[in-house]
């Protein structure tokens, strides 16, 4: 993915009809006063990261108990936040 795009808040909710299209190719970045406030990405690349974490959370797991049954203690014990 290419640079991601940075818009102001005002920028962003003056002309949303043209930056709305474009969230299919690249999430982007709002800002206030300078610093990001919220990222926007469209509902298609929102699953797509969802299902790519759970993935990731899977093979965690997987790995884990492999280490387990061969006598190694994941270190460092971690717990994920709820919701994830």
């Amino acid at each position: 993915m290419g640079r991601v795009p940075y818009l102001p808040t005002m920028e962003f909710r003056d002309h949303i009809g043209h930056h709305l299209p474009g969230l299919g190719a690249a999430p982007v970045v709002i800002t206030r006063r300078g610093g990001g406030v919220a990222v926007v990405v469209s509902i298609d690349r929102w699953n797509n990261l969802q299902d790519d974490i759970d993935e990731l959370k899977r093979t965690i797991r997987r790995l884990e108990e492999r280490m387990v049954t061969h006598g190694i203690t994941p270190y460092p014990p971690r717990r994920l936040p709820d919701g994830f």
